[in-house]
């Protein structure tokens, strides 16, 4: 009889993935705090189940959210420098 040990995957990363994903767009803040925690669990759960699904996620989750969070950024610097420069 072969034993396989087969890894389970890691659902409580892949749901903070899919929740990150989800609010990126919308609430960064909400991404910041769940796929953070979820990537650090993920990599700290890589030796007893399978994470690579949940690590992509958290990590585009964050990506997202950054991105999102410097355009935000960018545009509120644009406008108050138009706004005190006199430009409309």
């Amino acid at each position: 009889m072969v034993r396989t040990t087969e890894k389970k995957p890691f659902t409580a990363g892949i749901i903070t993935g899919i929740v990150g994903i989800v609010f990126s767009v919308l609430f960064p803040a909400v991404t910041y705090g769940c796929s953070i925690p979820g990537l650090v669990l993920s990599v700290k759960k890589s030796k007893t189940e399978k994470t690579t699904c949940s690590f992509v996620l958290n990590v585009v989750a964050l990506a997202l959210a950054v991105a999102n969070s410097v355009t935000a950024v960018c545009i509120t610097a644009r406008g108050f420098c138009k706004k005190h420069t006199g430009q409309f």
